[in-house]
């Protein structure tokens, strides 16, 4: 019983985890890092650490978190910035793979236009 409880709050920390990375809106990555946090505390507590587990939720989950949604929210930061990370986040993208913009192609074929 004790393995399956490690295993589900093992997943459960590993998705609550990747959603923070990915998710745009600082608010419901805050939430899913409270979620991650919960999940390792219950980690320590099934792998016999408890007092690991109650450092966990009383200073991370606790503290730090409430401390992090508190500077979320006096940011008030709204969907104007969900759009402009979402534009970053594809720019990176295609400078990564190494794909050019509209704009690059247009500045190639006005130059070409301007040898001949």
């Amino acid at each position: 019983m004790i393995n399956i409880g490690f295993y589900v709050a093992s997943a459960v920390a590993l998705f609550a985890t990747t959603m923070v990375i990915t998710n745009t809106n600082p608010v419901h990555a805050l939430l899913y890092l409270v979620v991650s946090l919960l999940a390792i505390a219950m980690v320590f507590f099934t792998l016999g650490a408890p007092f690991a587990g109650v450092l966990e939720v009383i200073i991370y989950a606790g503290a730090i978190m409430v401390l992090f949604v508190f500077v979320v929210m006096m940011l008030n930061l709204g969907q104007r910035t969900v759009e402009f990370e979402d534009i970053r986040r594809h720019v990176l993208w295609r400078q990564l793979h190494g794909l050019p913009r509209r704009d690059d192609r247009v500045v190639a074929e006005r130059s070409s236009q301007d040898v001949e």
